[in-house]
């Protein structure tokens, strides 16, 4: 397989895109488009699908990758309608908007694409894609096409990356986390009254006379006597 190199938006610069001659085929007329002679492959932003079906429906989010697709689908027409030998196939054409009001219409998602998990894990295919999955495409910018009616561009969806924490294989759960193990609970308090009386009597201190006092007690009860 060739070598394929995929732009983010900001990587996109307009004049590496190179617009291949016009390839004719009864009614419908392909300008090919090439970035720096290679294929254009785009990579986006997070979008969500709005609907699926022939033509699938997608949400963008990012305001400033909606900017970038607006004003590379806007060069690639203008470049085409500059070259005086083409712009007379636009005369009485309609344009047939792939990305208008923030939505982009893609009509090959449900083809056979690759879609894959938020950890970059093949998860199948777009039958694993539902309506308001949140996604990021790779998009081919594959031409400009011109018929008797209209004209636009032709975007493909490569793959995609469904953006959704489901079915995911590893653990998340945060390792080393200890719960504490709280302490026992304090004995039950019981009180002791033989043991608060003891202690009481203990702290009583023991007063003792001295021999003054004894005499001059014994004095005073002769006063009285006498008395």
């Amino acid at each position: 397989m060739a070598h394929l190199q995929v732009l983010k938006a900001d990587e996109l610069k307009h004049e590496m895109i190179n617009i291949k001659k016009p390839i004719q085929y009864k009614e419908l007329t392909n300008f090919d488009i090439f970035y720096d002679n290679q294929i254009l492959l785009l990579q986006t932003g997070i979008m969500k699908i709005i609907s699926k079906g022939y033509y699938s429906q997608f949400v963008i989010h990012d305001q400033k990758f909606r900017h970038i697709l607006t004003n590379m689908i806007s060069y690639i027409l203008k470049s085409i309608k500059s070259k005086k030998q083409y712009s007379e196939y636009f005369i009485n054409k309609k344009k047939c908007n792939v990305f208008e009001n923030n939505t982009l219409s893609i009509c090959n998602l449900e083809q056979d694409i690759n879609v894959f998990d938020i950890e970059y894990n093949l998860k199948g295919e777009s039958d694993v894609l539902s309506v308001n999955d949140n996604v990021r495409l790779i998009l081919y910018v594959k031409n400009a096409w011109i018929n008797n009616t209209s004209f636009g561009l032709n975007i493909k969806v490569v793959q995609a990356q469904f953006l959704e924490p489901y079915n995911i294989q590893c653990c998340l759960f945060k390792k080393g986390i200890k719960i504490p193990i709280p302490p026992p609970p304090p004995p039950p308090f019981t009180r002791n009254t033989n043991d608060t009386t003891t202690n009481l009597e203990k702290t009583k201190s023991v007063i003792r006379p001295t021999l003054e006092e004894i005499v001059l007690s014994k004095t005073k009860l002769k006063k009285t006597n006498c008395s």
